[in-house]
């Protein structure tokens, strides 16, 4: 990560070293005039960086088929055995 000192350097830390700086760590980094002068404001910056691809290639192939869902139902009826109150409902 980057962090810009009050004296307006730049400096590289890791995210550990960055939570355990401390007041003292500062004001020693200043003094001794360690960092970098920022000439470019967008320096390692987000607008440098490439742009990742919006939408990723999609596998075009698909399994899917509407004939595999279809469910086929074969109901065999005896109408010899159905009553008059089965054929009402019919």
């Amino acid at each position: 990560m980057i962090f810009q000192l009050p004296n307006g350097k730049i400096i590289h830390l890791s995210v550990e070293e960055y939570l355990h700086l401390t007041d003292e760590d500062i004001q020693y980094i200043v003094s001794t005039g360690y960092g970098l002068e920022p000439t470019n404001p967008f320096y390692s910056s987000a607008i440098n960086k490439p742009i990742k691809e919006k939408n990723p290639k999609v596998d075009d192939y698909i399994d899917y088929q509407p004939e595999s869902e279809e469910i086929e139902v074969h109901i065999i009826i005896d109408i010899d055995s159905l009553t008059d109150e089965d054929l009402d409902c019919l």
